[in-house]
């Protein structure tokens, strides 16, 4: 993959649905968004594509206390 072009969020779907038609693979990556994206944070050209955060959801735990269970010197 080239450094000055990044393949878009469509691109890599296309792709992906594209092994997807392969048995042993449709077995392994299943035809969801967090299938898809956990595939493409295991590839160097894919991790730029990332799972949105919403901004009108309730943030988690860790999101709101990020040193939850740290100990504290």
């Amino acid at each position: 993959m080239s450094e000055e072009r990044k393949l878009t969020e469509e691109e890599v779907r296309a792709e992906y649905r594209e092994h997807r038609k392969d048995k042993v693979f449709a077995k392994c990556w299943p035809a969801n968004n967090d299938s898809f994206y956990e595939w493409c944070s295991m590839y160097l050209d894919y991790k730029h594509i990332t799972k949105k955060k919403r901004k009108d959801r309730f943030p988690t735990a860790d999101e709101r206390w990020p040193r939850a269970g740290e100990v504290i010197k």
